[in-house]
């Protein structure tokens, strides 16, 4: 499945996220859920958390989930921009 996430970037948010007690990093296909509310606001707050949809991965991540993931790009010097699918992301499906 395509994600904004490679699976290694995931797996260390997540870590992250339980570590300093936060919700779910993400959600995955949001447009067949009761969340899909967010597709047409381009996010949504699911308990007091701020959550980015993004089309074309129809996920939701949270606004601590793309801070921590910027974090992760920038200290390896990568220039994808946070939110954009990497290439290698791109054909898994």
């Amino acid at each position: 499945m395509k994600s904004i996430f490679t699976e290694k970037e995931y797996q260390i948010i997540y870590a992250d996220s339980l570590r300093d007690g936060k919700k779910r990093p993400l959600y995955r296909n949001v447009s067949e859920t009761q969340m899909s509310i967010a597709r047409f606001y381009g996010g949504m707050n699911i308990n007091g958390e701020p959550y980015k949809y993004f089309p074309e991965t129809d996920e939701l991540v949270s606004a601590y989930a793309l801070k921590v993931l910027k974090g992760l790009r920038k200290a390896i010097g990568e220039k994808t921009a946070v939110g954009e699918p990497k290439q290698e992301q791109q054909s898994l499906i």
